[in-house]
């Protein structure tokens, strides 16, 4: 589970990247 949260917030990261 530990992999899934890592990859959800580098999706967040990502996404708020877009963003700015």
């Amino acid at each position: 589970m530990r992999c899934l949260k890592l990859y959800l917030s580098q999706l967040e990261i990502k996404e708020n990247d877009l963003w700015i």
